[in-house]
């Protein structure tokens, strides 16, 4: 299993985030491979979660090559400094991503920085 795939599974098993419980929207993200596209779609419901393997219509659509996303998932960078990139499509709702990005994982060395913070500065 790849971080995207790990990532989606812990996230449909998180149930409740405080954090996000005054939302009520969906993201669906697409995720590219030569094989084909990968469609993972999640709802949040006044902060419950719940994730599904389809490509139903969503508030937001981002669409990603699935080695940029795995970078995400895992925490190696962010959906903004990969959005920067031009790493990721995106439509629809933005707002909603900028809401959803809470749910990542932020990876953070041994010096206390986030490796998007080193990331950023790699890439500046």
């Amino acid at each position: 299993m790849d971080a995207s795939e790990t990532f989606f599974n812990q996230l449909g098993h998180r149930g409740h985030v405080p954090a996000l419980e005054t939302v009520t929207g969906s993201v669906r993200f697409d995720l590219q491979e030569d094989q084909g596209t990968d469609h993972f779609r999640v709802a949040l419901t006044h902060g419950a979660v719940a994730v599904t393997k389809d490509d139903t219509d969503a508030d937001c659509v981002l669409t990603a090559r699935r080695a940029i996303f795995d970078d995400i998932a895992s925490g190696d960078t962010t959906l903004l400094v990969a959005l920067l990139r031009g790493d990721l499509g995106i439509q629809g709702d933005v707002g909603m991503l900028v809401l959803f990005q809470r749910l990542f994982p932020v990876r953070q060395h041994s010096s206390g920085r986030s490796a998007a913070t080193d990331t950023e500065r790699a890439h500046s």
